[in-house]
């Protein structure tokens, strides 16, 4: 499965930076936790600065009381970026650690593993035996998978062995996972194993009890026999066409000359294929048995078919699974859900079948004709087989990178009256895109309920226009005074007319503070930006419930004060370096933080930092975050009841990451009790 990223962007170094976000009370759910949070017990000192690894170090026997309350744990040896460290000397305390008895899944992964570290990882899966659930190793080298003869593990449903690609055993230990499997796990219910090991697993019969086989290694190592890669695949499906009901395929580089062919599955509820090259061909059995292969037919390969996903970086790859256009469309009434990742739109297909898209997926409407990095055409023509899509999805996204004629269908382009969400991302803007992107927002002015756009595109006047659902306004761009001025005016009136239902205004913050004058970011001025969000703040201190902060990279000299917020419930704060002076109002005098006083009734909060400087140095500075944590001497210590989920991440890097939350640990457990799962999490 492909994994979604996130990035978070970053702004110019030459820039002073505050953005400030303030929701209006009800407007999103609180975060929970992850309860799969993993405890990390690293076999090594973590110093990897020098050329040896210490003769003499400690495990942090603070762990054991963590792991009482979070019962996932991860045991892992040197990281492989500092693979050249091969050996590791055992800790002095190894023998006075902790027995722990209550964990429910332990990873274990190992880049070099000495018999110390395989003793102490097996005694830990030993001694939870009665309330283990699931177990995972992960093998850079050899499967010293261990042996569990003699012992059951009542509760154990799930095991996941992976290994690299450097295997100094050509017989992996097979018969102690088979043995495990077979004997130790009676309520084992999943595996997950590298592919060279299943032929020897399937002569010992145990496949035939699992309803889930993942293959997740390569086919055939080999190149000389790549021509039987798309047999082997077909065997196997054909074997259990009848009765699969799920099926997830990868088709990796290397392939785009190789034919695949896929048996009929009148079971079939789940296909999901991803292929990372073009000109993938594809075979469908069509009528199924008869070894004829061709473009699909839903109602005799796959009649059941719910949900289909596919992904692919070219449309002709995708036409295998498009019926042809000559014939009569066919409507497949079984499926339910379809996700499509291709760089062009697809020409045919049953959108009243993607329910499940509506309210995740952007129509993309291009005005720059798609051309990208090629030199645009003088005359194109848009896609109006858009509005046809419209009808079912109603979240548009317009978008041009390139400054080009306008296309001859424009007059004639249907109307677009029915959005509930616009998002307009233009680099380029000439008059006839303002234009027409103004038209879909006026026109769709009584259902809107979203709208995003750029402040520098000629913010569009709606006087005399009111947009009654939109809740939700978010304007990007605009970083120079010449860009916004022009349309302050408008916007502000935007926000006090057009938008009656408005709850959610998102823009830069200097703009947000007074949108009839406008703050420059000059150096110079950068020490009126704690004055400005003090004012702010203080001036709606009575009723903010949820504040998010983010602090730039050029502000560490800079001294933040907050007032206090009696009605604060979450507080998140991200700053990019560290060093950053923060100071509380509240009795205390100090400017140390009192939660009584300052956040009586908060539940959330959150603190990130982001420094890369800090992991050049011997001694970590913990003084930004010391400020939200009240003074070790006050006596007796503070309890801060209201709080129930605390999240921090100092550190940019694991290792001073985790040297912070050492040193801070014991008070913060002492100050928000009950918030120990999340801090131990």
């Amino acid at each position: 499965m492909p994994r979604k990223k996130e990035s978070q962007s970053c702004s110019d170094d030459n820039e002073d930076e505050l953005t400030t976000t303030i929701t209006n009370p009800g407007s999103g759910p609180i975060l929970i936790p992850d309860e799969r949070t993993l405890i990390v017990i690293p076999l090594d000192s973590g110093n990897y600065k020098h050329t040896a690894l210490p003769k003499k170090w400690i495990l942090d026997e603070r762990i054991a009381e963590k792991l009482r309350f979070n019962a996932h744990l991860k045991i892992s040896s040197t990281p492989y970026k500092f693979a050249s460290h091969k050996s590791t000397s055992p800790p002095t305390n190894i023998g006075n650690f902790p027995s722990i008895r209550n964990l429910k899944s332990i990873f274990v992964s190992l880049y070099i593993e000495e018999q110390w570290q395989k003793d102490f990882c097996d005694k830990f899966i030993l001694t939870s035996s009665q309330t283990l659930e699931e177990l995972k190793f992960h093998f850079y080298y050899d499967q010293n998978f261990p042996s569990f003869s003699g012992t059951v593990f009542p509760k154990l449903k799930k095991l996941v062995t992976n290994s690299g690609r450097y295997r100094n055993h050509t017989n992996p230990p097979i018969k102690r996972i088979c043995q495990a499997v077979t004997e130790a796990f009676p309520a084992f219910k999943y595996s997950n194993i590298n592919c060279e090991d299943l032929y020897e697993i399937s002569k010992l019969g145990l496949l035939q009890k699992f309803p889930l086989l993942e293959l997740k290694s390569f086919l055939i190592r080999n190149k000389s026999r790549a021509h039987e890669l798309p047999t082997l695949p077909y065997k196997l499906l054909q074997k259990h066409c009848l009765t699969l009901e799920n099926l997830d395929l990868r088709l990796g580089f290397g392939t785009k000359d190789i034919e695949w062919k896929f048996p009929a599955f009148p079971a079939l509820k789940r296909l999901r294929i991803y292929f990372c090259t073009k000109f993938q061909n594809f075979g469908f059995e069509s009528p199924p048995g008869s070894g004829s292969f061709g473009r699909i037919d839903y109602k005799a390969c796959v009649p059941a078919l719910e949900i289909f996903h596919i992904h692919s970086f070219d449309f002709p790859s995708f036409a295998a699974f498009i019926p042809p256009e000559d014939n009569t469309c066919p409507v497949i009434k079984s499926v339910r859900e379809v996700d499509i990742n291709l760089f062009r739109f697809c020409k045919s297909w049953n959108y009243e079948a993607t329910p499940v898209l509506k309210e995740r997926t952007l129509i993309n409407i291009r005005l720059d004709a798609g051309t990208y990095g090629k030199t645009p055409p003088k005359e194109w023509e848009l896609d109006e087989r858009i509005a046809e899509k419209l009808s079912f999805n109603t979240n548009i996204k317009i978008s041009a990178n390139k400054s080009l004629s306008p296309p001859k269908n424009l007059q004639d382009f249907p109307p677009i009256r029915n959005l509930k969400s616009i998002l307009v991302q233009i680099k380029i803007t000439e008059q006839w895109q303002k234009d027409f992107c103004n038209e879909i927002i006026l026109g769709s002015a009584p259902t809107l309920e979203e709208l995003q756009l750029h402040c520098d595109q000629n913010f569009p006047s709606f006087s005399a226009t009111v947009f009654p659902r939109l809740k939700k306004l978010v304007i990007n761009g605009g970083r120079t005074r010449a860009q916004l001025d022009p349309v302050i005016e408008r916007i502000g009136q935007a926000v006090t007319e057009a938008f009656p239902a408005l709850q959610c205004f998102t823009i830069n913050c200097e703009h947000l503070l007074d949108l009839k004058a406008f703050y420059h970011k000059t150096g110079h001025r950068a020490h009126e930006l704690p004055s400005l969000l003090h004012k702010l703040l203080q001036k709606h201190c009575l009723t903010p419930e949820k504040l998010e902060l983010h602090l730039g990279s050029n502000d560490k000299k800079v001294e933040w004060k907050f007032p206090a917020l009696p009605a604060l419930k979450k507080f998140t704060i991200y700053f990019c370096t560290m060093f950053q002076k923060f100071e509380f109002e509240s009795g205390l005098g100090s400017g140390k933080i009192d939660y009584a006083v300052c956040f009586p009734v908060l539940q959330t909060l959150h603190i990130h930092s982001f420094d890369f400087s800090t992991y050049f140095f011997s001694s970590y500075d913990f003084s930004s975050f010391s400020a939200f944590i009240p003074p070790e001497d006050e006596e007796p210590c503070p309890v801060v009841k209201s709080l129930r989920e605390f999240n921090i991440n100092i550190f940019w890097y694991k290792e001073t990451n985790e040297l912070a939350q050492a040193a801070l640990y014991p008070r913060l457990v002492d100050i928000f009790p009950y918030a120990k799962i999340c801090i131990n999490n």
